[in-house]
């Protein structure tokens, strides 16, 4: 507000009445009542009937300064004045404001009706603060709440000893949690009546706050009263309340908790728990008492449940079953992970700070502990596939941190032991060990690999009931590629694909392909061409999953070279007899094997399919041609391969059923695998003739030899029937035309003699072409005497053709499937090896001699070891010291003169 002096006449430009304004004013001249003030004092007007002491302020006052009213020169002026009586606070103000909040306090303490309004008491607390009395109403408080917190002593817990809590927890916790809750509620309400003596003076002060001094009080008074009676007693109370929250009714005379007693054990725990952490005694007196107490407990209870899991591992029966089964690991893991829930759930009721100690303490008595006991079931829940019990393993050995090396070396072992025992020879399924679920685990493995994408060799629906038995049989890569998708799904459901565990499994796949020389080479090259040539793979998807987890295998294979020998050879097959089902599918497979290998690998597979599209080309020049129509009505269809690419050729190199293709193969002159007197039929030689003669007028300075042992022919049958046969077989059928049967009732007959006469077919050859015909599951001839059981052919045996196929065949276009006896199969397999092993040599030596030109000089062993990094097989000592005296004889190489262990480049 602003002054001016009076009387003064200066045109202020504020107020509500300056003279000469433009504001509100009765007086249009603009003269008026000027306003004086003699004191800038605040002043407040009292109310009515109020003392004047408490209506301090100055005084106002209207003098006549001339004039009369209603004249300007006669203006009224107010004048505000000091009081000359300062007011005065009542002597028992003070007094008279704490007793009437000592009233209140007692009345919430006691849980009573407060006799005040909750804004008066606010007020009057708020009058003594203002008029400095904040520090002594801070101490009367303080005393209050005191004397509040020794009568909860006084009336509840003056008799309680630190002993009692072991008869009965609850009779000494449920009065505290009772009497907590009410002190606690009371001085919240406290606390909110007293706010204003909290932020004006203790707050600013750094002095204690009501609620802290409360909770401070209770703690003295109560919990440390006696020398800290009841604060042992609860602690006690709390402990053997956990005791039995856990079951360890072993270790106490009482019983187990009684039904409806556990939830207020719980909730009674909780609430003593949190109070002591709230008055600062948890951490040193209670959790220090749990921890110790658990670790006894635990330690003494595991050592129980582990002698009760030694019981039943000898009452399993034998070694084996118990292998099986693991009773004794699987009880006392289950024991750990329901103990382990339990826990959780009992941490919940604790302060933050105990479950990261109490945890520990249960890993270390529980699983650190009893390792042994854990990993003693790891095989048999891999073996079981038991999911939730490796799960709940792999969480505990993660917790101490135990999963490398110990769960890490389960896992390979039981890799390494399992696939060993499939490479070797062994049951690839249940085999035969006394497991009544094997048939069970072995089925869901099975539907897990097919669901995975893989094509199984034995998953027709009679195989897979036969192989569901205890005696269960699966082919080997069958079997290999089950436990591959078995420990994959293991490893990531189980051990959330932890990077040790997944290495680990590699690592052991990687040692079990190699554990048989050579011999999963060869498997998975056999798997491999069963799959390309199966008709049943209608889905491209499905190849393509398939084909990636036989790569997975094929990855980890040393002897790469004897995959691709017999893999060469089995494209060989399915090219030359038809059995290509899908082009995609091969190409598909090359161009992994190329990402595999390289390009120098795959390059001979490829030029094989290369051969097969210039043979087409070459067959229809050979159409257009002269040479062309002096086949006499034969429909020749030629393959022409490079001998320097295709493999060499072999007794057997047809597959089970005979395609429609005569193969032929640039090599060099070499007596037929069918026999050295073998004729070819009129037609038949006319034909190869003429073919013969337009390749030479091609391609000059090349020769032609015929593989007759590789084609096959399409005959048409007097029934109306063609037939699909090798070329053997057709030799002896068309044998049968010579005596001129078509229009006679009785087909001839011919006997073994005459059938070697007339077809020139080795004897052994012939005998097992007749095994084919006379006494498989189509029979085209008949046999006198009738087949026995193992279909033997004799020489005094006699044959003829039927007369008409069974009406189930009613296809008019027949493959004739061709017998292979196992022995020409091992020496087509030995033949291949030894190919392979020839092959080596040669690339071991070559790389040996490629070393020396360029070190010109360098001991055995570091020869030795950059011949192995050149080489994409394993190299054995024996074979690299061979190859290296074959090299100094030939005098590629010399040893130096100084030293015999080094060896030196000879120019």
């Amino acid at each position: 507000m602003m002054s001016r002096p009076a009387g003064g006449g200066g045109n202020a430009s504020n107020g509500p009445a300056s003279r000469g304004g433009t504001g509100n004013s009765n007086n249009s001249t603009g003269n008026g009542p000027e306003f004086a003030f003699k004191s800038t004092t605040t002043f407040m007007l009292g109310a009515a009937g109020k003392s004047s002491a408490l209506r301090s302020g100055p005084r106002l006052s209207l003098a006549e300064s001339g004039g009369g009213l209603g004249s300007k020169h006669f203006a009224k002026k107010l004048v505000v004045r000091d009081l000359k009586v300062k007011p005065v606070l009542p002597p028992d103000f003070r007094d008279t404001t704490w007793s009437k909040l000592r009233t209140a306090i007692r009345a919430i303490f006691a849980r009573e009706p407060v006799p005040y309004g909750l804004e008066d008491l606010y007020r009057a607390c708020e009058a003594l603060c203002h008029h400095n009395f904040g520090a002594w109403l801070h101490a009367q408080v303080a005393d209050a709440v005191a004397e509040h917190a020794r009568a909860i002593y006084t009336a509840s817990f003056t008799g309680v000893h630190a002993d009692d809590a072991a008869r009965d927890p609850l009779a000494l916790l449920r009065p505290l949690v009772a009497a907590w809750d009410q002190y606690t509620d009371a001085l919240r309400m406290a606390r909110a009546v007293l706010l204003y003596l909290d932020r004006t003076y203790a707050l600013p002060g750094g002095h204690t706050p009501l609620w802290d001094f409360g909770l401070r009080a209770f703690a003295d008074h109560v919990y440390l009263a006696r020398g800290g009676a009841v604060r042992d007693a609860a602690c006690n109370a709390v402990v053997f309340a956990v005791r039995r929250l856990r079951g360890h009714t072993w270790m106490m005379q009482d019983a187990m908790v009684a039904d409806g007693e556990d939830a207020a054990l719980r909730a009674a725990v909780a609430a003593v728990a949190k109070q002591l952490d709230a008055l600062g005694m948890y951490t040193d007196k209670l959790e220090s008492v749990l921890v110790a107490t658990s670790e006894r407990d635990f330690a003494h209870h595991a050592a129980a449940v582990i002698r009760d899991a030694a019981n039943l591992d000898a009452g399993s029966g034998s070694g084996d079953d118990a292998a099986v089964e693991a009773p004794g690991a699987t009880h006392y893991l289950h024991y750990v992970r329901s103990t382990l829930a339990a826990e959780t759930a009992l941490h919940a009721l604790l302060p933050a700070s105990s479950g990261p100690l109490l945890t520990q303490v249960l890993q270390a008595q529980l699983v650190s502990a009893h390792l042994a006991t854990l990993l003693a079931g790891v095989d048999a829940w891999l073996s079981r596939a038991r999911d939730a019990d490796l799960r709940t393993l792999f969480g505990l050995l993660r917790a101490v941190g135990r999963v490398v090396p110990d769960l890490r070396d389960k896992v390979y072992g039981w890799t390494v032991q399992r696939g060993s025992a499939i490479v070797l020879g062994a049951t690839g399924g249940a085999g035969k060990q006394r497991d009544p679920h094997g048939a069970v685990v072995l089925a869901e493995s099975r539907k897990r690999a097919v669901d995975a994408g893989v094509v199984l060799l034995s998953d027709s629906p009679q195989q897979q009931q036969q192989q569901a038995g205890e005696t269960a049989e699966l082919p080997r890569v069958d079997a290999l590629l089950i436990l591959k998708v078995h420990l994959e799904h293991l490893v990531a459901s189980a051990f959330a694909s932890a990077e040790p565990l997944v290495a680990a499994a590699e690592e052991a796949f990687a040692k079990v392909m190699n554990a048989v020389k050579n011999k999963p080479a060869e498997d998975v090259a056999k798997y491999l061409d069963s799959v390309l040539r199966s008709r049943r793979i209608v889905d491209d998807a499905t190849l393509a999953r398939t084909l990636d987890h036989v790569m997975q295998l094929f990855r980890h294979i040393h002897g790469k070279d004897t995959f691709h020998a017999f893999y060469q050879r089995a494209l060989a097959r399915r090219l030359l007899t038809g059995k290509v089902t899908s082009d995609d599918a091969e190409k598909a497979m090359l161009t992994r094997l190329e990402f595999e290998c390289g390009r120098e690998y795959a390059k001979p597979l490829e030029e094989m399919f290369h051969d097969v599209t210039r043979s087409k080309e070459l067959r229809a020049q050979f159409a257009d041609s002269d040479f062309g129509k002096q086949t006499r009505g034969v429909d020749l269809d030629v393959i022409v391969c490079q001998g320097s690419v295709w493999p060499a050729g072999a007794a057997a190199l047809t597959s089970s059923s005979g395609g429609g293709k005569d193969g032929d193969k640039n090599a060099s002159a070499a007596a037929s695998p069918l026999g050295a007197r073998v004729q070819l039929p009129a037609e038949l030689a006319a034909a190869s003739h003429a073919f013969t003669q337009f390749y030479k007028s091609q391609h000059e300075g090349r020769a032609l030899t015929w593989q007759l042992d590789q084609g096959s022919v399409i005959l048409r049958a007097w029934y109306n029937k063609e037939l699909v046969v090798s070329l053997a077989q057709a030799l002896v059928l068309m044998a049968f035309n010579d005596d001129g049967h078509g229009a006679a009732d009785v087909p001839p007959t011919l006997g073994f003699k005459d059938l070697a006469e007339r077809t020139g077919l080795d004897v052994a050859v012939l005998r097992h072409t007749l095994q084919g015909l006379a006494c498989g599951k189509l029979r085209l001839l008949k046999k006198s005497p009738p087949p026995a059981k193992g279909g033997e052919v004799h020489d005094t045996d006699q044959f003829r053709v039927v007369e008409a196929l069974p009406a189930s065949l009613a296809k008019y276009r027949i493959r004739v499937p061709q017998l292979i006896p196992r022995e020409v199969e091992d020496a087509d397999t030995a033949k291949t090896h030894e190919q392979v092993k020839q092959d080596r040599s040669m690339a071991i030596e070559a790389a040996i001699v490629r070393v020396l030109k360029t070190r010109k000089r360098l001991p055995h062993a570091m020869l030795f070891k950059e011949v192995c990094d050149q080489c994409k097989f394993p190299i054995e000592s024996p074979d690299f010291k061979k190859c290296v005296e074959g090299l100094l004889q030939r005098e590629f190489i010399e040893r130096d003169a100084a030293d015999k262990n080094v060896y030196n480049y000879v120019a």
